[in-house]
């Protein structure tokens, strides 16, 4: 090897030296000669071979060089431009220029261009190597890697011409070496540039546009490899794969375009059996279908080109199927359009439903147009619309037989019904008392003449219904109208019989009740009855007899109405009466009013809603109850003080302060409620309004009871009266005898209220007297003149005859003086009860037993007028006693409960409180404070509540400080339970471990008393807990991010099959050729760009709503980018399918920008894997032992 690389350079350095040589000898002539032209031609041939040199050595392409072989060339041109001008000075000089320029341009180039030529050479060695030359031929492989090594020397040792020309030989071996690849790889190229021309002449771009797009696609790859890769072997096996990929391309895309037009055969063929191609044209039908059955054949036998070649042939057989079809499928329906013409006007449809034939006959017109005009499919379409216009108007005519019948059945069932009833009505309730029998011989027979009209009507309803059922509509509704007109005859004759019978009997009844009274209580109502009967009277005159037989059920409703009011007023008053008895007597279940419900003898009240609401408007007048009640008194001392009910009048002033005297009453005066006042009060109304009043005051049933024994007999006996004369229906006798019950009971009443009254002001007078002898008027002289003043109201009212009032007035006087005997006793002995509320028979039980007994025998002194002013020193003496024992209890009490209250708090502070409950105890000391400062005895109620809360605040934080720690401890093992569940152990082991100690410590030390020792301990723990739930977070948040980035990269994975692809490959896809952007629909991959889209929206949805730790926020943020560059990817590639709506700008810029966010995701997902989350490894370690639950 090493002696045939010498041969090659001395071969080289021979040539170089004859160059020399041969250039040094023109020189030589040239100067000898001295001829200018001669030389200037010279010079140009030099400064040509040193241009052509140059250029061959790439000096145009050098920055070094260019500028010099550019000048080199102008100068050349120059010189060329003189010579030819004559200029033989000129042109040696500037020739001389152009050869100075181009050895400057070759000396330029020479390192450069042997620097680029060394590295082809090298490069043609590493294609023969890609392309197994050392295999191919192994004497040029050798013989190329030798003159690479003699290039490479002479390189090294700065001999770029050398190099030059053994990086050429080892190029020329190179190419020698893989011609024989390259031609066979340019072979297949122009074998599958053939077969792509094949598919285009196929119409692969419509049927198989996936297949001409990559075979397009395979023949710039190969092109690639053999032009700029030079990997001709790969080239050869990727173009034999391509061109089995385009051979099968062709034959899908024969198949595809072959089933397109099978399917448009069987359209065609289907469309003509759905004309009816089995029924017009059934020879051609079956024609059609036996050469398409053979075309299958050939198609499922894979014979595409014969499938191609015959369906033009039977495609024009199925059109001419198609329209003789149709011409024959139209003369048919025209036909049947005339035939349902001509049979709708022989039912006389246009009497019935006007307008409607007209439209067919139209239509028929139309079609009949159409047709002559060849427009067949029109026609048949005509035809069809009326076909369609028939079955509407016989289902129209239909469903108008069908509402006449039912209106006509309607009719005949009504007329059933009424007679029926009326028929029933006269047989089980005859019509008593009938004034000429006549009428009623009359009514039989016009109800046998009625039942043979009604069973006339139900034949002819029976005959319709089988007409409508043979769709005889004519004759169907002429039956149907003429039942409905026998039938309304029929119920309006059978109202006036009603009409008529009806008006006897109300006429008959409205007399017994004007018998009985009745229009004293319901005038009105009968009048209204009254009118209603002439009202009747004239409706029957008008025949108008429906609307008689109701005003007749409205009258008879009235007069059941009436009987009704008149039962209900008897019960109503029988009742109040006996309920008041009861009360008097003292036998009442319950008091108050017992409401008497609504019992009726002549028939429901619901008769007629409209009449009962004008009787209750008109005969119901109920009033609210008036309840007497004695007014409230103003608190003065322990007793309220008695205010008389007629306060607010002018009274005459209290006697003088000499000793009461009791006056004489005067006569009674007329007025008010004396007993003549109750026959100016006489009526129903006001009788009820106060038998009411004295329900409500159970004080005046018991002076009844007690003063007017006789009274209650007499209405007793009254009452008896009422109730028979209810048995025996009397309903106006029942009602008076109870009214004349109450009467009896007012009047007992008022008898009773005077007795009473005079009774209270007898012992009013003598408690006033001794009040006035004790000296009340220095002590309660409110009680006492309030006494006076309500005894001297009292004597008022009692003079008029108001004795209810007078009862009432004279009962207060009698209180009030009672008050103002006692006043100081009462005091007393009130103050001695409320010391014992506050212990004070244990603080001051001699003050509380001499205050008891001052007063026991003050009370006994106040009884006598003449020991009554010393009975008053010694209630006051009592009242000194009682204070003293109360103030002296609140004193003890309050310091009492201040001791309890301090050994609690000691209790508490030495329980751990200041350490678990510090606020509440702080809280707690300062109420203390206040209330020490706040109190004394006067204002004791005010502190004892403050006390309270103190004490209620002590015991909760003695119970809860023990309960503080647990709590504390059990919500931190629950904490670190739980965590160590979530696996914390595999991570923080120590921490686990540094909390189970401190929160044992922390019990111990509260055992042990060490109270902040243990708040101590337990506080870190609970701090170590929650970094361990930090940590823990951590963890679980990158479990969660490691879990989307999975899920990211299997929905990446799945759609490798488009985003493997580089931009170009989808442009050319979407690029057609009338110049607007095709959409595509990717199926490439396990993953549709729709399917890839809904899968990166759930991972970035999911994204967004996982809360990160507060340390992983700036994390959060980057996987949350990265997800949402993915995301804005996923819907620019969901565009490709809408991409035939934009611009192919616009649609360029959206697959660029799909293809740079997958990029962006990628890259960005990497980053946050490997810098923020991959750094942050777990590390295991061993596990700690569980604690044990406090």
């Amino acid at each position: 090897m090493m002696g045939r690389t010498d041969d090659v350079v001395n071969t080289l350095g021979n040539c170089g030296r004859k160059i020399g040589v041969w250039l040094a000898v023109s020189a030589l002539i040239l100067s000898l000669s001295g001829c200018a032209k001669q030389r200037a031609e010279l010079s140009i041939k030099k400064a040509k071979a040193n241009i052509e040199q140059a250029r061959e050595w790439k000096a145009d392409t050098f920055d070094e060089s260019k500028g010099a072989l550019k000048a080199a060339e102008d100068a050349l041109k120059a010189a060329e431009q003189s010579l030819a001008g004559g200029q033989a000075s000129a042109a040696l000089a500037s020739a001389g220029d152009a050869v100075k320029q181009s050895k400057q341009a070759i000396d330029s180039a020479r390192t450069r261009y042997a620097d680029r030529i060394r590295e082809e050479a090298r490069k043609a060695v590493q294609v023969a190597r890609i392309n197994d030359g050392d295999k191919e031929n192994p004497e040029l492989f050798k013989k190329a890697e030798a003159s690479l090594q003699v290039a490479e020397e002479k390189y090294n040792k700065q001999k770029y011409e050398d190099c030059i020309t053994a990086s050429k030989q080892t190029i020329d071996a190179v190419d020698q070496l893989l011609a024989h690849l390259k031609n066979t790889a340019v072979n297949k190229l122009d074998e599958l540039k053939g077969l792509v021309k094949e598919l285009e002449k196929q119409e692969a771009e419509k049927y198989q546009p996936q297949a001409i797009v990559k075979a397009k696609e395979n023949v710039e790859n190969i092109e690639k490899k053999i032009n700029v890769d030079r990997d001709y072997k790969q080239a050869i096996i990727l173009a034999g794969s391509a061109i089995t990929a385009a051979q099968d391309g062709i034959v899908e895309t024969k198949k595809s375009k072959a089933n397109l037009e099978m399917r448009n055969i069987e359209s065609k063929i289907a469309e003509a059996r759905a004309d009816e191609a089995a029924i017009y044209t059934p020879d051609r039908l079956a024609a059609a279908e036996t050469a398409y059955q053979e075309l299958m054949a050939n198609y499922l036998n894979n014979q595409f080109d014969t499938v191609l070649n015959l369906v033009p042939q039977l495609k024009q057989q199925v059109e001419e199927l198609v329209t003789v079809t149709r011409i024959e499928a139209t003369k048919d329906k025209i036909a049947t359009v005339e035939k349902s013409i001509k049979t709708l006007k022989d039912e006389d449809v246009q009497v019935h439903l006007p307008g409607r034939v007209e439209v067919m006959e139209k239509l028929l017109e139309e079609a009949r147009s159409y047709f002559n005009n060849n427009d067949f499919d029109t026609a048949k379409e005509k035809a069809s619309e009326g076909l369609i216009e028939n079955d509407r108007i016989i289902v129209a005519f239909d469903n108008l037989t069908q509402k006449t019948i039912e209106d006509a059945e309607f009719a005949v069932g009504t007329a059933r019904q009424t007679l029926e009833k009326v028929e029933s009505f006269f047989v089980t309730k005859p019509l008593p008392n009938v004034a000429d029998q006549r009428i009623e011989v009359r009514r039989q027979a016009e109800t046998t003449n009625l039942n043979a009209q009604r069973d006339s009507a139900n034949r002819l309803l029976r005959d319709a219904k089988e007409d409508r059922s043979r769709r005889q509509f004519k004759n169907a509704i002429g039956r149907a109208r003429q039942a409905q007109q026998i039938a309304d005859a029929v119920t309006n004759r059978t109202f006036r019989i009603v009409a008529e019978h009806a008006l006897l009997a109300i006429q008959d009844e409205v007399s017994e009740l004007e018998r009985q009274g009745a229009r004293q209580y319901a005038s009105r109502p009968l009048s209204q009855v009254q009118a209603l009967v002439e009202e009747t009277q004239r409706l029957l005159n008008e025949d108008k007899n429906r609307q008689a037989a109701e005003v007749t059920a409205k009258a008879r409703a009235y007069v059941e109405s009436v009987k009704q009011l008149l039962a209900q007023r008897a019960i109503e008053e029988k009742k109040r009466t006996e309920e008041l008895l009861r009360r008097i007597e003292g036998t009442a279940p319950a008091p108050g009013i017992i409401t008497v419900k609504h019992e009726s003898p002549g028939g429901g009240s619901g008769n007629n809603k409209e009449a009962m609401a004008e009787m209750a408007a008109d005969e119901l007048h109920p009033t609210p109850l008036v309840v007497a009640q004695a007014p409230a008194g103003a608190a003065i001392g322990t007793r309220p003080e008695p205010v008389a009910s007629d306060a607010g009048r002018n009274v005459e002033p209290a006697t003088g302060s000499g000793p009461f005297e009791v006056g004489t009453p005067a006569a009674s005066q007329v007025g008010g409620d004396s007993p003549d006042a109750l026959s100016s009060e006489n009526s129903a109304e006001a009788i009820r309004q106060r038998v009411e009043s004295m329900l409500a005051d159970e004080q005046r049933l018991f002076d009844i009871r007690k003063y007017q024994p006789n009274a209650i007999r007499q209405a007793r006996e009254k009452l008896q009266e009422s109730a028979n004369a209810l048995v025996a229906q009397e309903y106006l006798k029942a009602l008076q005898a109870a009214e004349e019950a109450q009467r009896i009971l007012l009047k007992a009443e008022q008898n009773a209220a005077r007795a009473a009254t005079k009774e209270n002001l007898d012992a009013a007078a003598d408690k006033i007297n001794l009040a006035e002898a004790a000296g009340a008027i220095m002590f309660a002289p409110a009680q006492l003149t309030e006494a006076i003043r309500l005894y001297h109201q009292a004597e008022k009212l009692l003079a008029r005859g108001e004795y209810l009032k007078a009862r009432d007035v004279s009962a207060q006087a009698l209180t009030a003086a009672e008050d103002a005997r006692l006043y100081n006793v009462n005091k007393a002995r009130d103050l001695a009860s409320l010391s014992t509320r506050y212990g004070g028979w244990k603080a001051s039980h001699p003050y509380l037993v001499e205050a008891e007994q001052k007063a026991a025998v003050a009370e006994e002194l106040l009884d006598n007028p003449q020991t009554a002013a010393e009975g008053q020193e010694l209630a006051k003496e009592a009242v000194k006693m009682a204070q003293m024992a109360l103030d002296h209890a609140r004193d003890y009490t309050f310091q009492e409960r201040l001791d309890n209250i301090y050994r609690a708090l000691n209790q508490a502070l030495r329980a751990g409180a200041n350490y678990f409950n510090v606020e509440e105890v702080k809280r707690l000391i300062a109420e203390i404070n206040a209330a020490r400062s706040e109190y004394c005895t006067r204002n004791f109620d005010a502190v004892e509540m403050r006390l309270k809360d103190i004490e209620a605040g002590l015991a909760r934080v003695i119970e809860t400080t023990p309960l503080v720690l647990e709590q504390n401890l059990k919500d931190n093992t629950a904490r670190l339970n739980a965590l160590i569940e979530a696996g914390a152990e595999d991570y923080m082991a120590q921490e686990v471990d540094d909390v189970k100690t401190l929160m044992n410590r922390s019990v111990v030390d509260f055992r042990k008393r060490d109270y902040a020792s243990s708040y101590t301990n337990l506080k870190e723990a609970i701090a170590l807990t929650n970094r361990i739930e930090e940590r823990l977070q951590e963890q679980v948040y990158f479990d969660s991010v490691t879990e989307l980035f999975a899920q990211l990269d299997k929905a990446f994975h799945d759609f490798e099959g488009v985003i493997s692809y580089n931009p170009t490959f989808l442009k050319k896809l979407v690029t057609t050729p009338h110049g607007r952007p095709a959409a595509i629909n990717l199926t490439a991959g396990r993953a549709t760009p729709n399917d890839f889209k809904d899968t990166v929206k759930d991972i970035y949805l999911r994204a967004i709503h996982l809360k990160p730790p507060k340390t992983q926020q700036a994390t959060h943020e980057q996987v949350v980018l990265a997800i949402k560059y993915a995301y804005t990817a996923a819907e620019n590639f969901q565009k490709l399918y809408l991409l035939d709506q934009v611009s192919n700008q616009d649609a360029y810029e959206i697959i660029d920008t799909a293809y740079e966010q997958i990029r962006k995701a990628r890259e960005l997902r990497a980053e946050v894997q490997l810098k923020l989350i991959d750094p942050q490894a777990r590390t295991k370690v061993v596990r700690a032992e569980k604690i044990v639950n406090f």
